[in-house]
């Protein structure tokens, strides 16, 4: 995979999400990635790119052997440095197109269905409804409506979770 990051311009108006599936991850165990991430400072996405001060979540699938999900809050401080990029591929997982080294805002923890609904005020419709990466662009204060409800669950959960 070609890794080519890039910081854009714009902050975004909602946290970004790091989302990472159980089927493109090292160990087929999203929450195995979601520590890597954690351990290692840095995030890897293939579908968005985030600006420098960028507030997101790194997030893995909903799991129903924790009944939710692993999770931390996070702030974007760069490009991810050269002897980051593997992070994940080392122990099995993907090269990720866009790599970003972060500063963690929170602790590494689950989030159970029912906390996540309790946080958010809205009910869970799988793993792509709050959590899709590449929608966090359409999250904007004057974007579309349908998408106000998942940026507001987006920030109350960042906001819930960070330090």
């Amino acid at each position: 995979m070609n890794t080519k990051s890039i910081l854009t311009n714009k902050l975004s108006d909602y946290p970004v999400i790091a989302r990472y599936t159980s089927k493109q991850s090292a160990r087929q165990d999203s929450k195995y990635e979601v520590e890597l991430s954690y351990h290692s400072s840095v995030v890897g996405v293939h579908s968005f790119r985030f600006a420098k001060n960028d507030l997101g979540i790194c997030v893995s699938d909903y799991d129903d052997t924790i009944d939710g999900f692993r999770m931390f809050t996070f702030k974007v401080i760069g490009i991810a440095p050269n002897s980051k990029l593997n992070t994940w591929s080392r122990c099995g997982g993907n090269t990720w197109k866009y790599n970003y080294e972060i500063q963690k805002t929170s602790s590494l923890t689950t989030i159970t269905l029912s906390d996540f609904e309790n946080i958010t005020q809205i009910e869970y419709r799988g793993n792509g409804h709050v959590f899709n990466g590449d929608k966090t662009h359409k999250y904007r204060k004057d974007g579309k409506i349908k998408n106000f409800p998942k940026a507001i669950a987006r920030e109350r959960l960042y906001e819930h979770l960070s330090i």
